[in-house]
Formats: structure tokens, sequence, C-alpha cells
């Protein structure tokens, strides 16, 4: 295969978007959904969108370590930029053939993960602002655009459960996603961004993510007991388990040497949170 084009596939880095898969699948226990419909939001943000936002992001970092999902990401090339802007086109046209909602939700969404990494604002050397505009913009943002464009109703016809559930979505990412920049602080330093993670450091990423983590569990708890009923509460405890005992244990090791925060450790524990919380949803959806 062409270096070129294989520098590209990877940096798109398509196998990343499982880890945003619960957003998707919560977003969905969330309303009465139509499959068309649900199919095509699925394809829109897994196969278009975020494999897109992923290369834009990789063509303006040129990392050299490590980066989620490739622990040797290799040179950047301008074909990373062409595919990454050519998926986001797929994504509009095919967004704007679903409805015109759907088309205005792909933009915004497209034109703010841009925002976020491009050179001429890289709103990513802002540690709150970038924290925040993730958190809501992946979180509470993404998963109303999913409902509603699912459901086939507007913002104003979803209940208040979407609404609740997007806000608990955004406090869950808003504690992952500081674990996600926790072994890059050197190299955001070298290119002079200043990162929520970089902000606080190692010890204080590790405290802020267990409090909006903990404080999602807990509401994520009350939430699928109101959809579902209380076993349906258990199950989510039980589910989050994995993740929880791996988080204790790997902040322990970190609070004793700072080296153990590296990338393995981080995208193992994305993996575990992201398949067992996935897993839930959806048999959530398929048994409610």
């Amino acid at each position: 295969m062409n270096a070129k084009l294989r520098s590209t596939l990877l940096h798109l880095r398509f196998p990343f978007s499982f880890f945003l898969l619960p957003i998707y699948l919560a977003a969905l226990a969330a309303v009465s959904f139509e499959a068309g419909k649900a199919l095509a939001v699925f394809a829109i943000f897994h196969l278009l969108l975020y494999p897109a936002s992923n290369g834009f992001n990789s063509y303006f970092d040129k990392d050299e370590g490590p980066i989620g999902g490739l622990a040797l990401p290799p040179p950047v090339s301008r074909s990373l930029l062409f595919a990454a802007l050519s998926l986001d086109a797929v994504a509009l046209v095919f967004s704007f053939a679903v409805s015109p909602a759907c088309g205005a939700a792909a933009l915004v969404y497209g034109t703010a993960s841009k925002l976020y990494s491009w050179d001429r604002v890289r709103i990513k050397r802002l540690p709150v602002t970038g924290w925040l505009m993730t958190g809501f913009g992946q979180g509470a943002f993404t998963f109303l655009c999913m409902a509603f464009v699912s459901a086939g109703r507007g913002p104003a016809g979803l209940g208040a459960s979407a609404y609740s559930g997007a806000l608990l979505i955004t406090l869950f990412l808003l504690g992952v996603y500081p674990l996600t920049q926790i072994y890059q602080h050197g190299e955001d330093a070298r290119r002079g961004d200043l990162t929520i993670s970089r902000l606080l450091g190692i010890r204080g990423t590790l405290v802020l993510a267990a409090a909006f983590l903990g404080a999602a569990t807990t509401g994520f708890c009350a939430w699928t007991a109101a959809l579902g009923g209380p076993w349906w509460a258990a199950a989510f405890l039980l589910a989050q388990l994995p993740a929880l005992f791996y988080f204790l244990h790997w902040a322990l090791r970190v609070f004793r040497d700072e080296r153990a925060a590296d990338h393995r450790s981080t995208m193992r524990m994305n993996l575990i949170a992201s398949s067992f919380m996935s897993l839930y949803f959806a048999l959530f959806l398929i048994f409610r």
C-alpha cells in the first residue's frame, strides 16, 4: 500500500469511533426511534464526521508521539487534509438528504471540530474553553442531534429523558476527555497547547475525571431506573464495575509513579469503559 494512503487511513482512525458508541446508543435509548433514520445517523457520525474530525485534528497537530488509537502515528501529508474535508463534504450531502435539521447539525459539528484544531483559531490551546466545548459538543449537542434525527422530530418534540440524558453524557465526557490528554503533556507543550490536563497536572486530571465520572454514573443510575426500572439501574452499576476497578488500580499506580499515565493504560481504560457501556445500552435497547 502507498505510504501516503496508509498514513491517511491510519490518521482517520475509524476504529476510534468505537469509543464514542455509547453516546449513540444512549441517545437511542432516550427516544422511540425509526430504524432507517437511526442507521443513517450512525453512518453520518461514526463513518464520516468522527473520522473527518480525527484526520483534520491529526493534520494540524502533526503528533510525533502516541495519539488516541495510534501508538506510533506516521507522518501526515496533504492527502490527509483532503480526505478529512472530503468526508465532511459527503457527511453534509448525506445529512441534508436525511433532513434539513440533520444537515444543520452536521454542519455545526464539523465546523466546531475544525475550530478546535485549526491553527488559525486553535481552541485546543484554551484549557477550560476546549474542555467545555468538547464535553458539550460531543456530549449534549451530539446526543440531542442523534436523538431528534433518529426519532424523526425536532428538538422541541423530545421528552425530558432526552435532555437529562444529554446532560449526563456531557458529565461523562467531561470526565473522560481529560484522560485522553493525560499522556500527551510533552507533545502539547511542544505545540504550545495548554489543555485542561496540562493545566491540572497528571494527578489533578485523575481527580477531575473521578469527580465527573462519579456524578455521571450516579445520574445514569437514576436515569435508567426511570426509563426501565430499578433492575436496569442495578445492571448499569454492574456494567461500570470493570472500568471502576481498572481506574482505581491505574490511579494508584499513577500516584506512585506518574510515568504510569501512558498511552497504553489510557486506551485500555477507554476500551473497557466504552465496551461495557455500549454492551449495556445495546442490551437495554433489545430487552427494555
